[in-house]
């Protein structure tokens, strides 16, 4: 008896070291995911953005393709309690090239177009308050804008429908917000998942946007340790009227999905990768039409 009770003591004494062992491998296997700002430090965002918006009536399809790309200068101010900072972000540079079926290319970079004329120069115009305007936010360790103590400048206003669609600061705030990351609250380990929500007005009227991210462990890019972390979103239409639903629209299928790298000892968001498909149809006077938008966005971040 004695001999039994010995040997279920000395198992207990080798599985509990064992199990110690392993609560501490799992907790070591665990990463706080934060940004790390410093005072005066200097990023520069390269986001890049090709898409493709393909309108059906009664199946006859029409396809408007674009490009753009925008790099996006942050300056780090004064450092805020909690990890946060001040950080001046201002558009340094803006590009777009969008491609209409049967008509001309229109192609416009604000660093080479200097002397733009006739529709490069209504562009221009409408561009160039978002590049001589800095804006002022207070960012937060995990990515949240906590407060905008001063917004970009937008007088000119764009009444061409077209160019509505790819330079307005709506869209542009869109694009920037696809490449965003707000970093979880607690530290995770592998497989651990947090999402966000948030409500946007778009063509469609009031939309709720979920996105779920997951962390998968790290990895090496560039010499560097990066967090890899996926980006699965849902968007759910706000009910309206069966009136006002068929001059919006209705959201027949919506997909978006990505991957971001983030660099986790020196703490900013190194790179990601965003691709989205969202279908849509109406009625008008009798006809179906359907609108089909495709985009991939990317963004790289070098510390300047």
């Amino acid at each position: 008896m004695r001999s039994s009770t010995q040997r279920v003591c000395t198992c207990c004494l080798l599985i509990v070291p064992l199990l110690l062992n392993q609560e501490v491998g799992e907790l070591s296997a665990q990463v706080r995911l934060r940004w790390k700002f410093r005072a005066g430090q200097q990023l520069q965002l390269r986001i890049s953005q090709q898409a493709t918006t393909t309108t059906s009536v009664n199946n006859r399809p029409l396809a408007i393709t674009s490009a753009l790309e925008m790099d996006v200068d942050w300056t780090v101010g004064k450092l805020t309690p909690r990890g946060g900072a001040e950080v001046t972000q201002q558009f340094s540079r803006l590009a777009i090239k969008f491609q209409a079926p049967e008509a001309e290319p229109v192609e416009y970079d604000s660093q080479r177009d200097k002397n733009p004329t006739g529709q490069l120069l209504r562009i221009a115009n409408r561009i160039q308050p978002l590049l001589d305007s800095p804006f002022r936010v207070n960012v937060g360790d995990r990515g949240q804008i906590r407060e905008v103590l001063s917004g970009p400048v937008t007088t000119q206003t764009v009444d061409s429908p077209r160019l509505k669609r790819f330079i307005s600061a709506e869209q542009l705030a869109n694009v920037l917000r696809q490449s965003n990351l707000l970093l979880p609250e607690m530290p995770v380990a592998m497989g651990d998942s947090w999402e966000t929500d948030s409500v946007q007005v778009s063509p469609l009227g009031k939309v709720k946007l979920t996105t779920v991210y997951t962390y998968k462990g790290t990895q090496q890019r560039g010499g560097r340790e990066t967090a890899l972390i996926v980006l699965k979103t849902t968007l759910e239409q706000a009910k309206a009227s069966a009136e006002s639903s068929d001059k919006a629209g209705r959201l027949t299928q919506h997909i978006q999905a990505g991957e971001i790298y983030f660099d986790v000892e020196a703490g900013y968001l190194k790179s990601s990768q965003v691709r989205q498909k969202r279908t849509t149809e109406k009625l008008y006077r009798g006809q179906r039409i359907e609108t089909v938008d495709q985009s991939s966005t990317t963004l790289q971040i070098t510390v300047l």
